[in-house]
């Protein structure tokens, strides 16, 4: 993209009246400051005459990015604005004449390439081109064959099979697929007959050891990027080497490298039948692959295809492999794990034991009392309702709040109900363990693709695909668990968990919050209820001691509501004695 502009310094034309100065222009250039109130520079155009004329304007086009030419009798001058190149882009060139860094592209008979580019010349159809960062890779079409007898026909590069089923599936006219779940053999339908190819990989710009094979792929690509400034006009980088113009060499026993002109030139030979001498160091790689119908060896497991050798899991915790066709499995074996590094548990759910990192747990308690994911408490008397936790991460997947009560005290509220809000839909937590899905009451157990609502003795457990997991007493204790890897995605009462529990403060404004209330209030959700209370009154503190006190003296309080006093509720009510 170009942007222009005229250069509105101060310039003088003095012609000399000397006649061996005759038709010399002299061009004399300062600037003036700015205008205060003003973007432009005041002072008069620079003429010129050689309409179309390029100019060489000292301090200015010694810039490669800034060019002047003469335009309507004025000195304009463009400046180049460089594009921003792509993570993909494995070689990057910047000259010294140039003004921007640009990927390697590939120069092939006159045409210019840009990177990853495939092409085929009509006149030798089965001869296909690839450019890959300043290599030009040219080969033959190697086809792959599974049937005895395969015929050539007119116009197609490849001999093709009769009959359009493969691995006991018929596939229509035009459909293509991956036969034995390879990712390089690529076979379609045409006219009522099997054509099969096998791709060829482009020869790479880069050391093997800067390349890998990207997961799903055939082929393997550069890994970073690589920069090489001022390379001499006409030769060619190939991985850490600079070849002049004209100068051929063999990148392996098929393949043979020219620089041309920038461009790495390869051309990949493959061996026909009989031309292939072993002892040698003959090119063995074949233009087309014979594979009979009967020596496929593949596995079916489900609706899944595997080759032979490949590898899977499977259930009850079993290890299998494709073996000549034959699926072979047995039990994976564990290595014994006694104890976990600190900061990290040992976790038993999958098939072998695992240390794994701790999970954040934020808890609400009593009156209420508030312990962050990072281990920060705090009490807090709101009455409203309050973004527990949520997804603070560009996903936004869930969010959990808290409706809090005051329960006819004007010194004390308690957690009333939770919310869980995922996916567009609203599981509610209610008193009594009642459970509401969109404001409608719904059974237990309760289970969609996102989450999954049951009764676990005396708890709600609300188990969710994102990583999340509450638990809900049905009256006043509220745990949210999380995953690991929610660790620094998640903001609200329950705080950041990030590690460090002295920033747990931080309001949803995104400040830091010095008190306690404002650093709450900050999360509360808007409404059209009334939710505000009188100021509290000092009263003295009911159960003195730690947070771990009052924790271990809530679940000890917990045993009014269990099943050993039920048949009491009736003629006592509990409430009034618990708190």
């Amino acid at each position: 993209m170009l942007f222009y502009f005229s250069i509105r310094s101060l310039a003088m034309w003095l012609k000399s009246s000397r006649a061996s100065l005759a038709g010399w222009i002299v061009l004399i250039f300062f600037f003036s400051q700015m205008s205060a109130s003003s973007s432009e520079l005041i002072g008069s155009v620079a003429r010129c005459e050689n309409e179309g004329e390029v100019l060489q304007i000292p301090f200015i086009t010694d810039d490669p990015c800034i060019s002047c030419v003469c335009l309507n009798n004025e000195i304009t001058c463009k400046q180049e604005k460089c594009q921003v190149l792509s993570k993909n882009c494995a070689l990057v060139v910047k000259q010294r004449e140039a003004c921007c860094e640009q990927c390697k592209d590939c120069i092939f008979e006159g045409k210019t390439y840009n990177s990853s580019m495939k092409w085929q010349v009509s006149s030798k159809a089965c001869i296909t081109h690839t450019c890959q960062e300043g290599v030009v890779t040219e080969s033959e079409i190697r086809c792959v064959v599974h049937c005895k007898n395969p015929i050539m026909q007119q116009g197609i590069c490849c001999p093709s099979c009769p009959g359009c089923v493969f691995e006991g599936r018929l596939y229509q006219e035009g459909e293509e697929f991956y036969p034995e779940g390879s990712k390089c053999i690529k076979c379609y339908c045409t006219g009522g007959r099997r054509h099969c190819i096998k791709e060829v990989c482009p020869v790479l710009s880069c050391p093997q050891h800067l390349s890998h094979t990207p997961p799903g792929q055939c082929c393997p690509s550069c890994l970073g990027q690589r920069k090489v400034f001022d390379l001499l006009h006409g030769s060619c980088l190939f991985h850490s080497e600079i070849y002049d113009n004209g100068t051929s060499f063999k990148h392996d026993n098929c393949t043979t490298c020219t620089c041309r002109d920038s461009t790495v030139v390869c051309k990949k030979q493959c061996s026909h039948p009989g031309t292939c001498n072993k002892n040698r160091e003959h090119c063995c790689e074949e233009c087309i692959s014979y594979i009979p119908a009967q020596e496929v060896k593949v596995c079916r497991a489900g609706n899944k295809i595997y080759r032979d050798g490949e590898m899977w899991s499977s259930v009850n915790c079993t290890i299998c492999a494709c073996v000549k066709g034959k699926t072979n499995c047995q039990k994976k074996e564990c290595i014994p794990i006694k104890s976990c590094p600190s900061g990290k548990i040992l976790n038993r759910n999958g098939c072998c034991p695992i240390c794994t990192e701790k999970p954040g747990v934020c808890t609400v308690f009593g009156d209420p009392h508030y312990n962050t994911f990072d281990g920060r408490t705090f009490n807090f008397q709101g009455t409203c309702q309050y973004v527990l936790t949520k997804d603070c991460s560009s996903a936004l997947r869930f969010q959990v709040l808290v409706q809090n009560d005051a329960r006819r005290t004007r010194s004390f509220s308690w957690t009333k109900s939770v919310e869980l809000i995922i996916a567009g839909s609203s599981i509610s937590l209610h008193q009594h363990l009642t459970v509401k899905q969109n404001g409608i009451r719904i059974s237990l157990p309760y289970e969609t693709a996102h989450v999954r609502v049951d009764l676990d003795g005396y708890l709600l457990k609300v188990t969710t695909e994102t990583g999340l997991e509450i638990s809900w007493d049905g009256d006043s204790f509220v745990e949210i668990t999380a995953a690991p890897f929610l660790k620094g995605k998640l903001c609200g009462l329950c705080g950041n968990y990030n590690g460090h529990r002295r920033d747990d403060l931080i309001g949803g404004d995104g400040s830091f919050k010095f008190d306690i209330d404002d650093f709450a209030e900050s999360w509360r959700i808007d409404s059209n209820k009334v939710c505000s209370r009188p100021q509290r009154k000092p009263v003295p503190e009911l159960c003195s001691g730690t947070v771990k006190v009052k924790f271990r003296a809530h679940r000890e309080c917990q045993k009014l509501k269990s099943w050993q006093f039920q048949t009491c509720h009736s003629t006592v009510d509990y409430a009034m004695f618990y708190r």
